[in-house]
């Protein structure tokens, strides 16, 4: 096995006057939106917005003079930020002053999480201060690399899409051959794997998102880890197409949940009532569910679409909400009967369901010959002259059919 030494790069550095104080400690709620710790002494810690989930208290503080640092002759005072292990989606960033009088390549070491080594972190210089980035709390303490392998590589990584093949090359400074590692805890975004041998990632990325990660590179001389961030972003949406709603008909002023069926459905799709876009519950590719609220469901004819958002994506064709009921019966049907015939007549009903009458149903006893008619008055012939005929009338909108009403019965004859 290898000796394990851990350095990277390099500081050199006009020093900070004066000994920093062992005890020195500053605690801070920082949350979503991020924040910073800033000590006396001239460490800062700095979080990103979305390097946390929820609310954290984090402290950083001086630890005791003499504190144990395998690995690494310090060169300055022994950070601690904790609590120990807190992991963060985003790299946070430490700066940590450099002593007066400390010349030369500096590094910024960390005690790996769950062990007793330090390793060293990638490291540039800021005036008196070395600046490193991180995803795990732990001890911190400046060391000198002695010139082990170094990193090449940019910590932001080329960009990833899901469901497209990726492969990433990574470069570092050190003798032949090197080895490439991921360290214990760590895991890359889902879908990609490291080539230890060719010193690159590879695979097809299966999950939208930045990723932190930690990576090691080693050579027979010792190891240096650094922090990669990676965006993976979503693979194109398709185009929706939109098949089929249910129900088609529903009541006005009533809160309903719609199934929309069709194909090329995403998880970002969004259902849109009349152009306006309403809450939208993803089922598969192949279904969603939306909310239509109360308000929204006013008398009338309305169209719904599904919206994709880019890349790809784009809306569907419509379909078509009927918001109603079905109406009345007409009333005061009379039938006046002719030669052969007769004249049948109705009042429209009083209650149209909210919804415009589209036609009209005639329907003639004995026999259950039908007549449509678009307005209130028709003729109904070929009846027989000499027989008793009833008359049933029915109204239709767009939401259904309304009870019947009949006349009277009425005997065509010759005049």
């Amino acid at each position: 096995m290898r000796p394990r030494h851990f350095a990277l790069v390099l500081a050199t550095a006009c020093g900070v006057h004066g000994s920093i104080p062992a005890g020195e400690k500053l605690s801070l709620t920082i949350g979503p939106d991020g924040g910073q710790l800033s000590l006396a002494s001239g460490a800062v810690l700095t979080v990103p917005p979305n390097a946390l989930a929820t609310p954290t208290l984090l402290t950083l503080e001086v630890q005791p003079v003499g504190v144990a640092t395998p690995g690494v002759t310090p060169l300055g005072a022994v950070y601690h930020a904790s609590p120990d292990g807190t992991h963060f989606a985003l790299p946070v960033t430490l700066s940590l002053p450099i002593p007066a009088g400390v010349t030369g390549a500096l590094a910024i070491f960390m005690r790996s999480p769950g062990a007793s080594r330090f390793a060293v972190l990638a490291t540039k210089a800021q005036g008196a201060a070395a600046i490193t980035s991180t995803t795990h709390f732990t001890e911190f303490v400046l060391g000198s690399p002695a010139g082990l392998p170094a990193f090449t590589t940019a910590a932001a990584l080329p960009d990833a899409t899901v469901g497209e093949r990726y492969v990433e090359p990574l470069g570092a400074n050190g003798a032949a051959p090197l080895q490439w590692d991921l360290p214990a805890g760590e895991s890359l975004a889902p879908g990609l794997a490291l080539d230890g041998i060719a010193g690159q990632l590879n695979g097809t990325p299966t999950q939208a998102g930045t990723f932190a990660f930690f990576l090691e590179v080693s050579d027979a001389r010792g190891v240096a880890q650094q922090v990669f961030t990676l965006t993976v972003a979503r693979a194109a949406d398709p185009v929706p197409s939109l098949a089929s709603i249910a129900p088609t008909v529903a009541p006005p002023g009533a809160d309903v949940t719609l199934a929309l069926t069709g194909t090329g459905f995403a998880d970002d799709s969004q259902v849109a009532f009349d152009g306006a876009l309403v809450t939208t519950q993803f089922v598969s590719a192949t279904t969603l569910n939306a909310a239509l609220p109360a308000a929204m469901m006013l008398a009338g004819m309305h169209q719904l679409t599904v919206e994709s958002p880019a890349p790809g994506g784009g809306r569907s064709e419509p379909a078509t909400l009927v918001v109603g009921a079905a109406p009345g019966p007409p009333t005061s049907v009379m039938a006046t009967p002719g030669d052969g015939s007769a004249a049948v007549s109705w009042t429209a009903p009083a209650d149209t369901g909210g919804l415009p009458i589209a036609s009209y149903t005639v329907t003639v006893y004995p026999g259950s010959a039908t007549t449509m008619a678009t307005n209130i008055v028709t003729t109904i012939t070929g009846l027989t002259n000499g027989t008793a005929y009833v008359f049933h009338v029915v109204a239709t909108n767009a939401a259904g059919d309304s009870a019947s009403a009949s006349s009277g019965p009425v005997t065509p004859h010759k005049p």
